[in-house]
């Protein structure tokens, strides 16, 4: 169950991956402080909102869908992310499949 300080935690965290998932690289670009920077798994990082909506926007052209589901939130410092960076072995993404 979540408690009323949880809340606003939650929704906003819902409401980036739903973003993501929506694959809209100009709104999840939108969660970013203009000079905001965004590293993925070990991509070099991406600072400021154009760098950031075209790697966005590579990835998401490069695969064909992606489902988040929120376990736990952190407590957002403001409505924009700074510095956001995801940690992930995109290793099983990009492997061939096998015949």
């Amino acid at each position: 169950m979540v408690n009323f300080i949880q809340r606003p935690a939650r929704q906003f965290a819902e409401t980036v991956f739903a973003t993501a998932d929506n694959m809209n690289a100009t709104a999840f670009t939108g969660y970013f402080a203009t000079d905001g920077v965004f590293v993925f798994a070990n991509w070099s990082g991406a600072r400021g909102s154009s760098a950031i909506q075209t790697m966005v926007d590579n990835f998401f052209k490069s695969i064909e869908a992606s489902r988040h589901e929120v376990l736990e939130v952190w407590r957002p410092v403001g409505d924009k992310f700074s510095d956001y960076r995801i940690c992930i072995d995109l290793t099983p993404l990009f492997a061939p499949t096998s015949a």
